[in-house]
Formats: C-alpha cells, sequence, structure tokens
C-alpha cells in the first residue's frame, strides 16, 4: 500500500510539474477569435473610399432634388468637386472613429452661382466599415453666421 501510495504522489506530482507554462487550452481568451488590428492607413483608405462613393450618390440625387425646401425649386446646386474630412478617436467602444466631411457646393440661383456653402456628414467606423449617420447644409457666409443661421437644412436624403 505504501509503494502503490508512493507512485500516486509521484504520478500527481509529474502531472503537475509538466503541465506548468503550458496554455490551458479551457481558457476564455484561446477561444475567442483575435479579429486583425486596423492601421491608422486602413482606416483613413477605407473613409477615402466611402467619400467617393457618396460622391457618386450626392452628385446623383443633388441633380434631382437640391433642396427639400419648397421655395427653393428654383435652385440647381452641383457637387464642386472640392471636399475636406477629418477622423477623430472617440471613446466609443462600438464606433472607435467619427468622420467628418465638408462637401463643398456650387448653387445656382438663377444665373448666380453661390460658392459658400457646403454639407457637413458625419460617419462613424463601426464593424470594420464606415456608416453614414447625418448630413446637414451649411453656409459660411459671414451674414448669416453671425446672426446664428450657419445650418439651412437636414439633407439625409441626399446621401440615400
Amino acid at each position: 500500500m505504501k509503494k502503490s501510495l508512493k507512485f500516486v504522489v509521484i504520478v500527481f506530482c509529474y502531472q503537475l510539474i509538466s503541465g506548468c507554462g503550458q496554455k490551458n487550452t479551457n481558457d476564455i481568451s484561446t477561444l475567442i477569435e483575435q479579429k486583425p488590428v486596423n492601421t491608422v492607413e486602413d482606416i483613413k483608405n477605407s473613409f477615402n473610399f466611402k467619400i467617393k462613393e457618396d460622391i457618386e450618390t450626392l452628385n446623383k440625387n443633388i441633380k434631382k432634388q437640391p433642396s427639400k425646401d419648397p421655395g427653393l425649386s428654383f435652385v440647381k446646386a452641383e457637387y464642386s468637386g472640392k471636399n475636406l474630412y477629418d477622423i477623430q478617436k472617440s471613446d466609443s467602444i462600438v464606433s472607435p472613429y467619427i468622420g467628418i466631411v465638408k462637401y463643398y457646393l456650387n448653387w445656382k440661383v438663377k444665373e448666380e452661382v453661390i460658392t459658400d456653402t457646403y454639407i457637413k456628414a458625419t460617419y462613424v467606423f463601426q464593424d470594420d466599415k464606415w456608416i453614414f449617420k447625418n448630413a446637414e447644409r451649411l453656409s459660411d457666409n459671414t451674414f448669416l453666421k453671425e446672426r446664428g443661421l450657419q445650418k439651412l437644412e437636414d439633407v439625409n436624403y441626399l446621401f440615400q
């Protein structure tokens, strides 16, 4: 009996020692598949691609109906070909980045071209892709800005 107890203790100690330093395959962190981390360059490139896609949508829709305001039915508009964008890191786990784009427009009222109008669109980065959130038409016109009238209208419909 003493020999068999000694044998059991030796086998137990061997298994204990031989298992040290090995990863536990039942550990939850090894069971979850890790997603590849996006580099800053990947995020920027995917945002540029999304902007190009939305420029096509914007161009198509703005020619049909530049404004939902019935008083502006005589206005024609076109994308000027100029845009500025910024990507900001957010505190959100779901949307770790926010992208903001200014799409500059040429508004034509009769024969006059108004170039101080732009669309500010907001996007969020979720599940490895950029998602459009909202857009509004704004003016850089000093007269309007001074009177708190910079926001002219919501224009989400131009991105659908």
